[in-house]
């Protein structure tokens, strides 16, 4: 209250001393009329203010010495009440004019924001921020607020107060979601960054049941992790790569998903522009493609560095998923590849170009336990196959199941133990799977693929 009361009654010391003041403001000022008894008054109220203000800057000093993390939340709450007295002494005793241009009002305000927050009374921050008559500190405490609740995880209750209208311009809806993408984006760079700002702004649009927004909140959260990976001059450390790897494939499932449930479908699709318009086939493929990374990333044999893999070219992911054995995956990546260019210029379907690639070039020499290659990558071929061959099998006999019913077909997967405890060896017993998948494909693709079987049995 100091600055207050020195530029109210330092125009009178100065007068009553006989030192001369601007002319124009003791002429404009009504403070000769006044009564001594309406300035005792002034003053008295001025000073239990001050005292009030006192009391609050006392109880902060001690709250930041001796709260603990349990007893936190209740000694903010009793800080923040001695606030909240000092705010009603202020506006309740002084007028609405001169409490407008007060910066101990401000200041308050700005106490019980920074004491609601500290102790997260939500709820009490947010009031304390609207309250403030100062626009900078007003878009500051917003702003802190928001970035705080995702801080500790609160996102449902920053859903649950995004209804709050603010300023009368829009709710805290609006503000929450600019707030947020941009704290995203300046933590891009940041590939060890905790905070999730990304799944708390697709919750934010989710909660309105805006899809297309949430999708393309995931959509840029992708983009972001695979541009910080490429963007890297050094390699990677190991934690740091798979979660990019997870964050990539996550945003893509994500987004896939959201835009599914776009209720009209010629809206299921993202980006404004006619060059960057993503449709829901395209966002599929690149869903199945990102799965297929980051099975690929996770494989010991796979190589070190992330960049080599999110560049690679769709027909070589193919083939190395295919020679580590994630046939299911390099067929799925295949058909996403096949839907996109339809068909070569020779008028060769690309899908059955890939997936005779796929099973003559590794499935074949697997199931007739031979290499397919040259010693270069004999450790690679050499290496069991069994957990990819078994989750391959199991996959296409459900696809089968979903497309013409239950499969007459013997899978390895419904006798897997009968197999384990027999007398064969760990190398006959993956050629025996390899075989067994060879038939499933063989016999689920070939009316789709004309000619695969011929093609199957001369490599075999």
């Amino acid at each position: 209250t100091m600055q207050t009361v020195k530029s109210l009654f330092l125009p009178l010391a100065l007068c009553s001393e006989g030192i001369s003041v601007d002319q124009s403001f003791i002429d404009g000022n009504a403070w000769r009329n006044i009564p001594r008894i309406s300035m005792y008054n002034f003053v008295k109220t001025l000073m239990k203010v001050s005292n009030l203000i006192h009391r609050v800057g006392t109880m902060e000093r001690y709250l930041k010495l001796g709260s603990r993390e349990k007893s936190l939340p209740l000694c903010c709450a009793v800080v923040l009440e001695a606030v909240n007295d000092a705010i009603t002494s202020i506006t309740s005793a002084l007028p609405s004019g001169m409490c407008q241009y007060m910066p101990e009002l401000s200041g308050l305000y700005s106490a019980a924001f920074k004491t609601s927050v500290g102790g997260r009374l939500w709820d009490e921050a947010l009031e304390a921020c609207i309250s403030n008559s100062e626009e900078d500190d007003k878009n500051d405490n917003l702003k802190h607020l928001i970035v705080e609740m995702v801080r500790m995880g609160d996102i449902g209750k920053l859903v649950d107060m995004s209804l709050t209208v603010v300023d009368g311009s829009g709710d805290l809806f609006q503000f929450a979601t600019k707030i947020v993408e941009e704290a995203a984006l300046e933590q891009k760079d940041d590939v060890d960054g905790c905070l999730d700002y990304w799944g708390c702004l697709y919750t934010l649009h989710a909660s309105r049941g805006n899809w297309r927004q949430a999708a393309e909140a995931m959509d840029l959260c992708g983009k972001v992790a695979v541009s910080n990976a490429l963007s890297k001059p050094k390699p990677l450390t190991s934690g740091a790569s798979k979660k990019i790897m997870d964050q990539a494939s996550l945003s893509a499932h994500v987004c896939a998903h959201a835009v599914s449930l776009v209720e009209k479908t010629a809206r299921q699709y993202i980006g404004e522009q006619r060059d960057t318009i993503l449709t829901k086939e395209d966002i599929d493929r690149r869903a199945v493609r990102a799965s297929a990374l980051r099975a690929l990333s996770m494989d010991e044999c796979s190589p070190d560095s992330i960049s080599s893999i999110l560049k690679s070219p769709s027909l070589d992911t193919i083939d190395i998923l295919a020679r580590m054995g994630y046939y299911e995956l390099a067929i799925a990546v295949a058909a996403g590849v096949s839907s996109k260019r339809m068909s070569n210029p020779s008028g060769v379907d690309v899908f059955f170009d890939s997936l005779r690639h796929v099973l003559c070039t590794y499935l074949v020499p697997a199931a007739m336990a031979c290499s397919a290659t040259g010693d270069e990558d004999n450790q690679l071929e050499s290496r069991s196959k069994i957990i990819q061959i078994r989750a391959s099998s199991s996959i296409c006999e459900q696809e089968i199941d979903c497309t013409s019913g239950p499969s007459t077909t013997s899978s390895f997967t419904s006798n897997s133990q009968s197999w384990a405890s027999s007398d064969q060896s760990a190398h006959s017993l993956q050629a025996t799977m390899a075989m067994n998948l060879l038939h499933q494909y063989t016999t689920a693709y070939s009316k789709r693929c004309g000619g695969l079987g011929l093609s199957v049995a001369s490599a075999i």
